[in-house]
């Protein structure tokens, strides 16, 4: 009897460890986003977007697919914000000061409307939620003013989809109209 009750008790332990997990809920998209250090600028473009952004990232019914700019990446995107833009410097306070719809339609361009893993992208060209296309090629992505950035993490679970992280922002044109860049 002793020999039972030492084998089933570890039994039970499994049994109710796996239950508990099984049950746990999956973040969301957006509360991912919240949850990592290395995403914060990318936290407060979001909270920064209209409301149908975090909406979007929020919806369990979706089903998508976030490249997400770590915040080194969004570094390097201020540099090249300013080349793209025509001017000598391009800061956090112009990135944040953006006009509402210029923010909604680059953090758009961010979003495959299906879920999509490192395994099942394939070379060639994605189309994002904003509309347009950004071209992969193994583990890099080309936007669509040309510029390259690498997947530097992939496959970051959440309940609506999955997260990769990215070495820096996807530009969906470089009209500087529609980029609301500044002045000179």
């Amino acid at each position: 009897m002793k020999k039972i009750v030492f084998l089933l008790v570890p039994m039970l332990a499994l049994v109710l460890a796996a239950c508990s997990t099984a049950d746990v809920e999956q973040a969301s998209i957006a509360d991912l986003v919240g949850v990592y250090d290395d995403l914060g600028t990318l936290e407060v473009a979001v909270g920064e977007a209209s409301a149908a952004i975090p909406a979007a990232l929020s919806d369990d019914a979706a089903s998508l697919t976030l490249f997400a700019p770590t915040d080194e990446g969004f570094g390097t995107a201020l540099d090249e914000l300013a080349a793209v833009c025509g001017v000598a410097e391009y800061t956090a306070g112009d990135l944040l000061g953006v006009d509402q719809s210029v923010l909604d339609l680059v953090l758009s361009y961010h979003v495959v409307p299906a879920e999509v893993f490192a395994a099942d992208l394939t070379d060639g060209p994605v189309t994002m939620l904003a509309g347009g296309d950004v071209t992969v090629a193994g583990t890099t992505l080309t936007d669509a003013v040309g510029r390259t950035m690498n997947i530097v993490r992939t496959d970051v679970l959440a309940s609506n989809g999955v997260v990769h992280f990215i070495d820096n922002v996807l530009l969906p044109t470089a009209d500087t109209s529609v980029l609301n860049c500044p002045a000179s």
